[in-house]
C-alpha cells in the first residue's frame, strides 16, 4: 500500500509498505527512505480520528491505515530515549555512591584540621575590624577631594 507521509516541516512523501506491515515495518522504512531515526519516530494517523501509531508490533491495518493514509511523523527527543532505556541508572547509582556516609565519616578529622588552622591565623572577624580601623585609599580620596 502507498501511504502519504509528512514531516513536521511540511515536506510530504510517499511511502510504500506491504498490505500486511506492522507500525515498525512502517518507521524501518521511513527510516530508510528519507534518512531518519527508526527508534525515534512517533507516528500518527491523519484519519476521521487521529491515532498514535505506538504499537510497533501492531499490523498497520488494526490501527484503520489503508491504501493513500496520511501519516504525519514526529520526532521523540534523545533524552527521553536514554531515559525510558534505563529508567533506574541515575537512581541505583546515587543510591550506591558510598561518598555521603564517607563524608559525614571524616567530617569531625575535617573539622579538627579547620580549628588547627583557625589557630594560626587571626579570626575573620578581627581581620574585617582591623580593616575598619585602618581609612581605605577611597575615603582618604574623598577628603582631597573636599579639601579642593
Amino acid at each position: 500500500m502507498k501511504l502519504v507521509a509528512e514531516i513536521l516541516t511540511g515536506t510530504l512523501f510517499y511511502v510504500e509498505v506491504e498490505e500486511d506491515a506492522t507500525v515498525g515495518d512502517l518507521k524501518k522504512e521511513i527510516g530508510k527512505q528519507e534518512n531518519l531515526p527508526g527508534d525515534r519516530l512517533i507516528l500518527l494517523l491523519d484519519a476521521e480520528e487521529r491515532y498514535a501509531l505506538d504499537k510497533d508490533e501492531a499490523a498497520l491495518k488494526d490501527y484503520g491505515v489503508e491504501d493513500s493514509s496520511h501519516i504525519y511523523i514526529f520526532f521523540q527527543p534523545q533524552d527521553s530515549i536514554a531515559s525510558s532505556a534505563s529508567p533506574s541508572t541515575p537512581r541505583d547509582s546515587a543510591s550506591s555512591e558510598p561518598s555521603h556516609s564517607v563524608d559525614s565519616a571524616n567530617e569531625p578529622s575535617n573539622a579538627d584540621e579547620k580549628d588547627e588552622a583557625d589557630d594560626n591565623e587571626p579570626p575573620h572577624e578581627d581581620n574585617a575590624s582591623n580593616e575598619a580601623d585602618e581609612p581605605s585609599a577611597s575615603a582618604d580620596q574623598e577628603e582631597c577631594v573636599l579639601d579642593n
